[in-house]
Order: structure tokens, then C-alpha cells, then sequence
């Protein structure tokens, strides 16, 4: 059994790609250096303010689709 293309890819951490720092926005969101949109909040500031407020989290979900 042969593995799949995309799992070798994968797997040798994709050697074709090029990393694109400009697409990183995400990540710099979860390490605490950009503000997400459009609430204009650090990662630790928006756990602290919608701690246990699933209904915000539900709603309000803009943090994870910019």
C-alpha cells in the first residue's frame, strides 16, 4: 500500500512550499502580537473579556475568520 501524495507532502513538511510571512496573520494573532478583527483584540485580552461566555463566542467569531 502506497501513501497518498498529500500525506508524503505533509509528512517531509511540504519541501515545495514557500513560506509567505505575509499569510501569517493568525499566527501572530495566537502569539499575542496583532489584534484580530474587528474587535481590535489581543488573544489574551479576548480570553480574559469572553471567558465562559459561549454565546459571545458563538456569535461574535470574526477572531478566527480574518
Amino acid at each position: 500500500m502506497s501513501i497518498p501524495q498529500d500525506v508524503q507532502e505533509f509528512l517531509l513538511g511540504y519541501p515545495h512550499s514557500v513560506d509567505k510571512p505575509t499569510k501569517n496573520k493568525n499566527l501572530r494573532f495566537y502569539q499575542g502580537q496583532e489584534r484580530c478583527q474587528p474587535d481590535n483584540l489581543l488573544i489574551d485580552e479576548l480570553l480574559e473579556q469572553w471567558n465562559d461566555d459561549f454565546e459571545t463566542l458563538e456569535y461574535e467569531h470574526g477572531f478566527i475568520q480574518w
